[in-house]
């Protein structure tokens, strides 16, 4: 086969030249990543309780799939999302820069409020202080800031401010939520690092 001085294969007419082979650009890996992720998630929440443990295993998956999934979502979109919790439940918020408001995440089932069954609780800490999860004060909150005299009818009212921040830059606040069933020892963790990490820890680990 002609090769030129170099050493390198010679042009040969009528002979195509080799194509060169395309890699993957970082966009493209981190869509596969979020995708697979997507999909573990949509998983998860599909089948329910079905072949899981307990109703108190059911929420602590389903609540730390949902985590995962946010932290991928803020990350790709661009945009600031929250966890409010209250002792009945949570709800998934996004931060409107414009309005600069918390608005709850409408028009996706993925992120509706979720309501906890009677007998699971939860406990949130925050830099190793419990916060006080008040129903109170998100009843009050969930109306939002009163319009003053003179605001145009319609205009958007903040929703309550959510406890646990899931920021686009990948950083999430620093959280350690425990979610237990009463008159049971058995507890899930659930932990969140600066970084983004989030863990879910079962109990009995060492048996697992």
């Amino acid at each position: 086969m002609p090769t030129s001085e170099t050493g390198t294969f010679a042009n040969v007419p009528g002979r195509p030249l080799p194509r060169p082979v395309a890699g993957f650009t970082l966009i493209e890996v981190l869509v596969v990543v979020v995708l697979i992720g997507v999909l573990s998630a949509v998983a998860l929440l599909s089948v329910g309780s079905v072949g899981l443990k307990s109703p108190l295993e059911d929420e602590a998956r389903r609540l730390h799939a949902l985590l995962l999934f946010a932290g991928e979502e803020s990350l790709m979109q661009g945009r600031d999302l929250g966890l409010r919790l209250d002792p009945e439940g949570y709800r998934f918020l996004s931060y409107d820069p414009e309005s600069f408001f918390w608005e709850e995440l409408s028009g996706d089932d993925l992120y509706k409020s979720r309501q906890l069954p009677e007998d699971v609780y939860m406990e949130l800490f925050l830099e190793e202080q419990e916060v006080v999860l008040d129903s109170a004060r998100t009843e009050s909150d969930a109306q939002g800031t009163e319009r003053e005299d003179g605001d145009e009818e319609g205009e958007k009212t903040a929703a309550p401010e959510p406890q646990l921040l899931i920021l686009s830059s990948g950083e999430v606040t620093p959280f350690q939520l425990w979610i237990g069933q009463r008159f049971e020892q058995e507890r899930y963790l659930i932990e969140g690092q600066a970084n983004g990490q989030i863990d879910l820890l079962y109990p009995e680990a060492e048996e697992r």
